[in-house]
């Protein structure tokens, strides 16, 4: 290879390579051939030039560069996978921040509600109070102890209505301190439905009111 090296040189053509050879078993040596023609002031060549130069130090350096740009690479690629995950999470928490946010705006509405509902819901009973004591007051001479017995049982039912409320109103504090369990009960809905008249017949007793049932539901009365 030399020789043709050489040859080719002497055609006017500059060649340079770089090949390696093992020096021990586990060491190799770099080195860099350059063949380069000699002309004179005619510019004929005249010889060629060979210079052989030892690069192993050079080749392990740019090898030792190559690494150290792809552990570069690696820490950037693995840097911004964390800083896409860290911007990830930063969103996960402020949808979850705006979501809480926004229940308890609903929940503020909510309260407001409660309360503007409460306070029309408490005019009842206390109408029903009203009017029930007016008429015993008035006319619960001339009633019979059954009529009577039915204005103290409204006034009654107006109390429990009023405790009732209350305990609604108190029970969103509790509410907002500790869970509260959920514990159902049955009531009798004919009783229910016939007590709800009554304190609207109290209420507007010139009005007359009517529980109408469809057959369809008249199984759960």
């Amino acid at each position: 290879i030399f020789t043709d090296n050489f040859q080719y040189a002497l055609k006017g053509n500059t060649i340079q390579y770089e090949s390696s050879f093992a020096i021990e078993e586990n060491e190799m040596k770099w080195y860099q051939f350059r063949y380069l023609p000699i002309r004179d002031q005619r510019k004929r060549i005249i010889g060629i030039c060979f210079v052989v130069m030892d690069i192993t130090d050079v080749r392990k350096s740019n090898e030792n560069l190559k690494e150290l740009n792809r552990n570069l690479e690696d820490r950037v690629i693995e840097r911004t996978k964390a800083l896409n995950e860290e911007v990830i999470q930063r969103k996960n928490t402020e949808d979850k921040l705006l979501l809480s946010l926004e229940k308890e705006k609903e929940l503020n509405e909510l309260k407001s509600k409660f309360i503007t509902l409460v306070s029309h819901e408490f005019k009842t009973p206390m109408t029903a109070i009203s009017m029930s004591t007016q008429i015993l007051e008035d006319y619960g001479e001339n009633y019979s102890k059954l009529e009577r017995d039915k204005h103290y049982y409204r006034i009654k039912e107006a109390i429990k209505s009023l405790n009732n409320l209350m305990e609604g109103a108190l029970s969103i504090s509790r509410a907002e301190a500790s869970n509260i369990p959920f514990q159902p009960s049955l009531i009798d809905i004919n009783i229910f439905l016939q007590n709800l008249i009554s304190n609207f017949e109290s209420i507007y007793p010139e009005n007359k009111f009517e529980l109408i049932v469809p057959d369809l539901y008249k199984k759960f009365l």
